[in-house]
């Protein structure tokens, strides 16, 4: 017998926290990475609102602890979710080795220097350094945040794919190998699942 579940009714949707959403569709395919950018600047923002004092009544914080949707076209690009392997792309055997260095470098349980790994575990230190000048730093946007975290990224970034040159990540999101692409839509939604209602961690 399936759960049922009681919708949330009209009082409880009307104290629903607000969400905010930002588009760059206007800006045209964008990389990946801008985006993986964009989401973890305003996660830091939303943890570091969380985890401090409870913010007053109309303060800027409170725009902090917010949802966001974000909504992205993204420039052609290959994902490796955790469910992936890198045995999946098959393509990779055109390169002259027959794809072993980039398989060696998309495994996913591989951490080395060169590893085509995009997450906030490669780069801790040195993105722990960078937000923790939040109190005290001239950068005053999003958008600069966002260039200035892009910017720690290693330069040897990432494998490629032999035709086309499109990037392919190992990426900490669940799934399996995901091509995204212009004239796709991609919605990034930044949710506190703990928050409710009208939220239910029935996903996570």
């Amino acid at each position: 017998e399936q759960p049922t579940t009681t919708p949330p009714t009209a009082d409880q949707l009307h104290q629903c926290p607000s969400c905010q959403v930002r588009s760059a569709l206007s800006s045209g395919p964008v990389p990946y990475e801008v985006g993986w950018a964009h989401q973890h600047v305003l996660l830091h923002h939303r943890l570091h609102c969380l985890r401090g004092p409870s913010p007053k009544r109309g303060s800027s914080h409170n725009d902090d602890d917010r949802d966001h949707l974000l909504l992205f076209e993204h420039q052609p690009v290959y994902t490796l979710g955790r469910g992936a392997s890198e045995e999946h792309l098959s393509f990779l055997s055109r390169q002259p080795d027959g794809g072993a260095d980039a398989r060696r470098r998309l495994h996913r349980r591989y951490r080395g220097p060169d590893a085509s790994r995009l997450d906030m575990d490669s780069l801790k230190r040195r993105a722990n350094e960078f937000f923790g000048e939040e109190s005290n730093t001239d950068i005053a946007t999003d958008e600069a945040r966002v260039r200035r975290l892009l910017s720690l990224l290693p330069p040897h970034l990432p494998v490629r794919t032999p035709v086309s040159a499109a990037p392919i990540y190992r990426i900490k999101h669940g799934g399996e190998v995901t091509y995204i692409g212009p004239s796709h839509l991609v919605v990034y939604p930044l949710l506190h699942l703990k928050r409710s209602p009208p939220y239910r961690m029935d996903l996570h």
